[in-house]
């Protein structure tokens, strides 16, 4: 061997127990196959092309055992198996294990009660463990759990000023909560139920009993979750309402003003639509809604909502966004209806649309959402005068 050569990495010990383990189950099989091959009515009734399949199979698990053996040995072959052959296609510990699985943010102050309950909620959960009301209300801002489980008594920040802090935070208001406590009294049940808590669970914890609550508790969130969906969704054409908008531009107006950003909103009208329904009938009216609707989407980017207001109005919230900025989505709308005409069935029609944009910035960030809306209201009412009164070749 060269002397500048390093040596072989050892393999890790679980690996190596693992190819110890394979390596004897392949020997079994191996025993097995060649006792079929040796005789007895079993061997008697087997044709040439099957005996022949048997010796096959027989050959490629001696191969696979002295791969395995040279993986479960020091320096025989750990060391390329680890870069990028045997084990390539195999995911680390917990890559991409969790995904897809309902994220639950489990609190205690009791460090055994934690890791046990965490375990146990791990087989089933994408679990995060916080050892305080306070480390936990951080997490939930973070993360945004699907569920939080907490400990009702703790010290400093406990289980029921946790749940108040959270309900009167919006980000986090719609998070169930399961408390989890020692406590049999109705007294504290009905604190925490008026509190907001989803669920009341008492110790010791029974691990089927708590992983029923959770679920419980996850479905009757999403069944919600769909619920206030509905309310907020456009029937026509599946965008944002005007309540939806409503509860989506206050906070956004707030966060602009504590982050120092401008927010702008478009105020968007679908041209001729009367003349639309009256030509064509009402039909293909919604399907010019729709269209404004899908080049809204389109357009915008995943942070801003878009919201139809009623009738042929629009309205698109851009947060972190300023007039510049929104002027260039109103071009990249406009290119999106010039090249996507609706199709009737008395030919294509090509859409066009009116725009008033608002700003919100360093003057006017404690303005209302309303007066906004308002502002940008008016400037669309400008734009749609300018182009009545532009002269037409």
């Amino acid at each position: 061997m060269d002397a500048d050569a390093p040596n072989p990495a050892p393999p890790p010990p679980q690996v190596a127990a693992a190819a110890d383990e394979l390596g004897a189950a392949l020997a079994e099989v191996q025993a097995r196959l060649r006792a079929l091959l040796l005789g007895g009515p079993v061997a008697q009734a087997l044709d040439g092309a099957q005996r022949e399949l048997v010796r096959r199979v027989e050959a490629e698990l001696a191969r696979a055992q002295e791969q395995l053996g040279r993986l479960g040995s020091p320096g025989g072959g750990w060391g390329a198996a680890n870069e990028g052959g045997l084990l390539a296609a195999v995911p680390e510990a917990g890559a991409d294990s969790h995904k897809g699985r309902f994220r639950v943010l489990y609190v205690d102050d009791d460090r055994e009660s934690r890791d046990g309950v965490g375990e146990l909620l791990a087989r089933y959960f994408d679990v995060h463990l916080a050892p305080d009301g306070v480390r936990a209300a951080e997490l939930a801002r973070a993360l945004r759990p699907d569920i939080i489980v907490t400990d009702l008594n703790m010290p400093g920040l406990d289980g029921l000023s946790l749940l108040s802090l959270l309900r009167s935070d919006e980000d986090t208001a719609h998070i169930p909560l399961l408390v989890v406590s020692a406590s049999t009294h109705t007294e504290a049940k009905v604190l925490c139920f008026e509190a907001g808590a989803s669920d009341y669970l008492t110790k010791p914890v029974v691990a089927d009993e708590l992983v029923a609550r959770v679920r419980n508790a996850l479905a009757r969130s999403e069944d919600l979750r769909r619920e206030r969906a509905l309310q907020a969704t456009d029937d026509l054409t599946g965008l944002a309402n005007r309540r939806r908008l409503r509860s989506f531009l206050t906070p956004a107006l707030r966060s602009a003003a504590r982050t120092r950003t401008e927010l702008t909103v478009v105020m968007v009208d679908q041209d001729r639509l009367k003349e639309l329904n009256d030509r064509f009938g009402h039909a293909a009216g919604d399907q010019a809604l729709r269209a404004l609707a899908q080049a809204l989407s389109a357009c915008k980017r995943s942070g801003d909502l878009a919201a139809r207001i009623g009738g042929d109005e629009f309205v698109v919230s851009m947060p972190d966004t300023d007039r510049a900025g929104a002027g260039r989505f109103v071009a990249r709308v406009e290119e999106e209806l010039r090249l996507r005409p609706i199709l009737l069935e008395q030919g294509e029609v090509y859409l066009s649309a009116s725009f008033g944009l608002a700003s919100a910035s360093e003057r006017d960030w404690e303005e209302s959402a309303e007066h906004l809306l308002q502002r940008a209201d008016r400037a669309l009412y400008e734009a749609k005068r300018l182009r009545r009164s532009r002269p037409t070749d």
